[in-house]
């Protein structure tokens, strides 16, 4: 096993685990040929990714964190709460129970880069941390993408040497693994130091 921690390792795992058959599009273009590569999009790898991760729920060592989908926190009458992540992983009714907040992106959307979606998952993340009353103790950014998209985002998004830390796993839809990269984000300066 590689060196992450548990929560991570897990999230790996469900991450390679998600089945093709379940998360593919149909690769028909109305009038004209197939197209090539297959298509993903980002919904079909996060509920596909609940779905493998789900299978982990019972296991002991992370028993009591349950995986939910875009939980709007606001419902706790916290006004510092304005974002919606795709995931949380917390444990119920607990004073100390926002552990994992989790964002999905594509390395590309229409065959145009999506940093500014990345950025804007990345700015959230940080808020989910750095809020008062949530102080959410990791943060996941899941970009999918073949390797060279994934590349381009790396070397799209900027260095820097302060902010949050937060945890990158770049999904290569070829290899149909998973990279982790451990990062600096500070939404103010808007960069990116891979450690």
């Amino acid at each position: 096993m590689e060196s992450y921690d548990i929560l991570t390792h897990k999230i790996k795992k469900a991450l390679e685990n998600i089945d093709k058959n379940y998360i593919k599009i149909s690769q028909r273009i109305y009038g004209q040929e197939y197209l090539n590569p297959l298509y993903f999009q980002e919904k079909q790898f996060a509920y596909e990714f609940y779905h493998q991760y789900r299978k982990f729920y019972h296991e002991n060592s992370i028993k009591d964190l349950a995986l939910q989908a875009e939980v709007n926190k606001r419902y706790k009458n916290n006004p510092d709460c304005q974002r919606i992540p795709d995931f949380i992983l917390h444990i119920f009714d607990s004073s100390d129970n926002d552990i994992a907040v989790i964002g999905f992106q594509r390395a590309l959307v229409n065959g145009h880069s999506n940093a500014p979606g990345i950025k804007r998952d990345l700015d959230n993340l940080v808020e989910f941390k750095r809020t008062s009353k949530l102080r959410h103790k990791k943060g996941f950014e899941v970009v999918i993408g073949t390797a060279d998209e994934i590349n381009s985002q790396k070397e799209e998004i900027d260095s820097m040497d302060r902010g949050e830390e937060l945890l990158v796993m770049w999904f290569d839809t070829g290899a149909w693994k998973v990279e982790v990269d451990e990062i600096l984000w500070d939404k103010s300066i808007q960069g990116l130091r891979t450690r």
